[in-house]
């Protein structure tokens, strides 16, 4: 076998005779050949040979416009500029404070600070990004934005050993709540913050003052630890989700803060768009379906519950949860091995599991 070639043939040690019949052995891979792409390939490490290709941009059907695509890459980069940030918080609480200097509004916030995350998007190397804290993540999806907070519960058994246990156990348990863009919210503002701490170096310094001063504005002298304090230009973001779920950002470059509002209201803006394309163009195919065909006693919407394993009564996220698994179920990588006929079965129910999807979850919008 020669270097970067996958082919071999047998040759007699004694007389050095070649075997006319060449075999071939390759290392196979499933990889991607593109950036940020939905196309897998399988490709072998020696030769480069192609054999197989997979796609799996069914799985996120919001971005099959090239525009929309275009649109949530802005979005990710937006996010992952906030990791960039020196300071990146999440406010907990505010209470607005006068500095009697020229009685301006200056605003003390208790803060948390929060990282960022990266993955890949499933079916694709699309890196995707999340805000993280101790309880909270938010991630931005394609097709929605989820919100999981863990919540510490404790339990001392059932029962009789409730009341004869004397220890408790701690587990976490995780709440899940997904809202679609369109009910999500974004508002940006500048906040003036009295800065106590180290000043991160990409903030603006507005300017300083002392932090226990008198009504002229200078040093209060009955204090001997008086010192002077930055204020300091932050961004503040607020993203509401409509339910109550509110985030709020604090970041010490503007610029990034700027960055996420104006990308995440561009996608909030195509995705009410694409919506209502859509919704014009259902309400057309069902006007020249009543027209062209007789009235059907079959109830869509509940064989769209049933495609997906539910009742009639599901709950939004119990949706979600049934459709990533019969996705996990359903996914070429599960039937890549079989034949194509499988392959094919395969394809065909994942459309079906799509559409059913799409048909139930717009009852929640």
């Amino acid at each position: 076998m020669q270097i970067g070639s996958c082919s071999s043939q047998e040759v007699c040690k004694r007389c050095g005779k070649v075997d006319s019949q060449v075999q071939e052995q390759h290392d196979w891979h499933w990889i991607f050949t593109e950036k940020n792409s939905f196309v897998r390939r399988m490709i072998c490490q020696r030769c480069d040979k192609v054999a197989d290709a997979i796609d799996s941009s069914y799985l996120w059907p919001s971005l099959g416009d090239e525009a929309r695509m275009r649109l949530y890459l802005e979005l990710q980069d937006a996010v992952q500029q906030l990791a960039e940030a020196q300071k990146l918080w999440v406010i907990t609480s505010y209470t607005p404070t006068f500095l009697r200097i020229n009685k301006s509004q200056i605003t003390a916030v208790q803060r948390l600070p929060a990282t960022i995350a990266t993955k890949t998007l499933k079916g694709s190397n699309i890196p995707i990004h999340s805000i993280s804290i101790a309880l909270k993540t938010i991630c931005f999806y394609p097709d929605k934005v989820e919100l999981n907070m863990r919540n510490h519960v404790q339990n001392r058994g059932f029962g009789w050993a409730f009341f004869f246990s004397k220890s408790t156990t701690t587990a976490d348990v995780w709440r899940e709540n997904i809202r679609f863009y369109p009910n999500v919210k974004i508002d940006l503002k500048t906040l003036d913050y009295l800065e106590q701490e180290a000043v991160p170096a990409d903030s603006e310094i507005l300017r300083t003052t002392w932090l226990y001063s008198r009504k002229d504005g200078g040093p209060d002298l009955r204090h001997s630890k008086n010192r002077q304090v930055p204020i300091v230009k932050y961004g503040w973001i607020g993203i509401s989700l409509g339910d109550g779920s509110d985030l709020t950002l604090l970041v010490s470059k503007y610029g990034a803060a700027l960055s996420l509002a104006q990308a995440l209201e561009n996608y909030i803006s195509s995705d009410e768009q694409t919506r209502d394309a859509e919704r014009d163009a259902g309400e057309d195919f069902r006007q020249t379906s009543r027209e062209s065909q007789p009235t059907s006693n079959v109830d869509e919407k509940r064989g769209a519950y049933e495609i997906l394993g539910l009742g009639p009564g599901a709950s939004l996220n119990e949706i979600v949860r049934a459709y990533r698994k019969l996705v996990q179920e359903y996914h070429p990588d599960k039937v890549a091995h079989l034949a194509p006929e499988f392959r094919d079965l395969a394809e065909r129910r994942m459309k079906e599991i799509n559409e059913a999807y799409e048909d139930t979850k717009n009852k929640f919008q």
